[in-house]
């Protein structure tokens, strides 16, 4: 990464963000500033969107959440596609709203409710940060967004880990989204940061130790959007427990993404109450009605024939375990 110069103009777009990344400038197209870093913020976009759609998302911020990931990915392809300072607005001001959210929901998961101060708290910080990133240039720009973004992450990854520790023996899912989601998101920024101070040493050109550009930054994106979607979806589910949902994580397409839903717990219990008294009530001979009838006769016609039967579908119990049964006449 290097600090751009505004008169600097090689394609259809005037350079004009603070920062412009390993990957060689209009080298395919002269409209596309980055291919690949643009090409690769579409992943972005489908987490995003995969995210929002199949999972039990039934509170707003969750769905906001996953829709602001996507707003993210599409910051991110008009700023590398055309590395202007207003696209990279467009780009880093998404990604602190979208961590604010899910820190929101952390906080409360792990210490309850707090009321309205903290969203407005929340939002306050976020326009403060949109302030910075927007209105500062150069180092400065750069700097600003850094300290406000990677504080956010800090603290969201700490309050994960507490998620972590206390319930990683008896909810499974917890564990093992954690544990996939950092160790990606560890690689994710380990390429960031290569592609970031190490640029001439991977760039494929003069001072380059590989023959060519592995394009960590594109890998960067894909990368980070797959582990913060596992991430997202660890806090979703541990939202949903904490307030008395239950739900579990599947994996679709091999394993590869996890899925919340929720399980309606009452109408199973319901349904099997109910199945279970079904099969009591038609059979065995403690539930069965008892029918004793005359049979009618010339002779006994006019005798009242006799039922018995209980009171209800289910017989009343006396202490000591017995049933009350009662006699009536036709």
């Amino acid at each position: 990464m290097t600090i751009q110069s505004p008169n600097e103009q090689i394609g259809l777009w005037p350079i004009t963000s603070s920062v412009d990344w390993c990957e060689k400038n209009f080298e395919h197209s002269y409209y596309i500033a980055e291919f690949w870093n643009s090409l690769s913020s579409v992943a972005m976009i489908m987490f995003g969107e995969v995210g929002a759609r199949v999972n039990s998302c039934e509170s707003f911020r969750f769905r906001l959440a996953f829709r602001l990931v996507s707003v993210v990915g599409i910051g991110s392809l008009l700023f590398h596609g055309t590395l202007t300072s207003q696209m990279q607005a467009l780009d880093e001001v998404p990604m602190v709203w979208s961590a604010l959210t899910i820190l929101h929901s952390l906080i409360e998961s792990n210490y309850g409710k707090k009321g309205l101060w903290l969203p407005i708290l929340l939002i306050l910080h976020a326009i403060l940060c949109t302030a910075s990133i927007t209105i500062s240039t150069g180092a400065l720009q750069v700097t600003f967004f850094l300290t406000s973004f990677c504080s956010i992450e800090l603290v969201s990854m700490l309050l994960m880990y507490r998620i972590y520790s206390s319930k990683k023996v008896s909810h499974p899912s917890i564990k093992l989204l954690f544990e996939r989601g950092v160790m990606i998101y560890v690689l994710a920024s380990t390429t960031w940061l290569i592609d970031l101070y190490l640029c001439d040493y991977v760039n494929g050109e003069e001072k380059s130790i590989l023959p060519f550009n592995p394009q960590l930054h594109a890998v960067w994106h894909i990368l980070a959007s797959s582990g913060l979607y596992l991430l997202v979806v660890l806090t979703l589910y541990n939202w949903l427990y904490e307030n008395g949902k239950k739900c579990k994580v599947e994996w679709w397409f091999g394993g590869l993404v996890p899925v919340c839903t929720v399980l309606d717990a009452e109408n199973t219990r319901s349904f099997h109450r109910e199945k279970k008294a079904n099969v009591r009530s038609t059979s065995g001979p403690y539930y069965q009605r008892a029918e004793v009838q005359h049979e009618e006769s010339p002779v006994n016609r006019s005798i009242p024939s006799k039922r018995l039967r209980s009171e209800s579908k289910y017989p009343k119990e006396r202490a000591g375990g017995e049933r009350e049964l009662k006699w009536e006449n036709n």
